[in-house]
């Protein structure tokens, strides 16, 4: 069916769970569904994106520093190859320490 493509996207981030949430109300500031949930549907233009964020026990480096980590998976569904791309950008813009 044209028009429905889904396109599925993982990323390993050293972040917590609460320094995503923190990120997210930045980069999704219109989102009205719960941030205590591990799924966060988000409308596009096109279709829409779903945003799954699993916590992962912490990595450590020397045995003295312990990064947080957490697996997030982003299926876009109806999106162009362009708009995944361009979502994609401003997702990792906006999820860089500092913000973006």
């Amino acid at each position: 069916m044209t028009g429905m493509n889904s396109d599925k996207t993982t990323k390993l981030m050293s972040m917590s769970r609460n320094e995503f949430i923190h990120s997210f109300k930045k980069f999704a500031p219109d989102y009205r569904g719960p941030l205590a949930a591990s799924r966060f549907d988000l409308k596009h233009k096109s279709g829409s994106v779903t945003i799954e964020i699993e916590e992962l026990p912490k990595r450590t480096l020397g045995g003295l520093l312990a990064l947080p980590q957490s697996s997030i998976t982003l299926t876009m569904t109806g999106l162009s190859k362009d708009e995944r791309q361009k979502f994609l950008e401003r997702f990792d813009i906006s999820f860089q320490r500092g913000g973006g």
